[in-house]
């Protein structure tokens, strides 16, 4: 389950929830009530996607849509927001600043020697997930490095 944040008023006001149903993707967000009709937009990949009208209820305003692979794939992609704004107003740009991505440093490659066994780790033909350890017993079997003076258990990917 996916969750993209939904903009009114340039804060966010909630969520659209993406689910896989077999062979749908359920689209769901719920906001807080609202004086007005308000219609709920998608953006990404420089694209925006018009989803429809948010349904007024007591509770709030509710949008629940199901979409076959086909429908789906027609989307914007990536998804970065959704917003929702009202009927009377003009559709939002597709054009917004993009969500920082984490700085993950420099893709790892070369051969890695493990302290735990002789051998050595060829990291441009196999990818391995490596995670920061101190383990005060290690066990055989483990794949273990160090990455710049600091342990850590490999694992392939």
């Amino acid at each position: 389950m996916d969750e993209i944040i939904i903009y009114e008023n340039g804060r966010p006001a909630g969520a659209l929830t993406l689910r896989r149903e077999g062979l749908y993707t359920l689209l769901e967000a719920s906001l807080p009530p609202s004086g007005e009709l308000t219609r709920l937009w998608l953006l990404g990949g420089g694209e925006r996607a018009d989803l429809g009208v948010l349904e007024p209820r007591r509770s709030g305003r509710v949008f629940c849509r199901r979409y076959s692979r086909a429908a789906f794939s027609r989307l914007p992609a990536p998804m970065d927001c959704a917003v929702a704004v009202p009927t009377s107003q003009e559709p939002p740009s597709p054009v917004i600043a993009r969500r920082a991505k984490p700085d993950v440093g420099p893709a790892l490659q070369g051969t890695i020697r493990s302290p735990a066994s002789p051998q050595n780790l060829n990291l441009k033909t196999e990818n391995y997930l490596a995670l920061p350890c101190e383990l005060r017993h290690p066990r055989p079997g483990l794949r273990l490095a160090e990455i710049d003076g600091q342990s850590y258990l490999l694992f392939r990917w």
